[in-house]
């Protein structure tokens, strides 16, 4: 399945979970996202919806948003 078929499936669709899985692993291995301790399944969707289920692209923006949000919080 391409990233657009995969961003038709529902949230809770099986065929998403091997994605969800890989970006909450990557993620939890970088040392800015690695602080925040855990992730949703919904958050990590909205990411990989974003870019079309691309892991690395992703990533990337969750890593960009991530500390922006820090920042915002206090």
């Amino acid at each position: 399945m391409n990233g657009s078929q995969l961003t038709e499936l529902p949230d809770d669709s099986e065929q998403l979970r091997p994605y969800v899985v890989n970006l909450r692993r990557a993620a939890l291995q970088t040392d800015e996202l690695s602080a925040v301790g855990t992730f949703s399944d919904c958050f990590l969707i909205r990411f990989l919806r974003a870019r079309d289920f691309d892991l690395a692209l992703s990533l990337k923006v969750q890593d960009q948003c991530i500390p922006s949000w820090k920042i915002l919080i206090r």
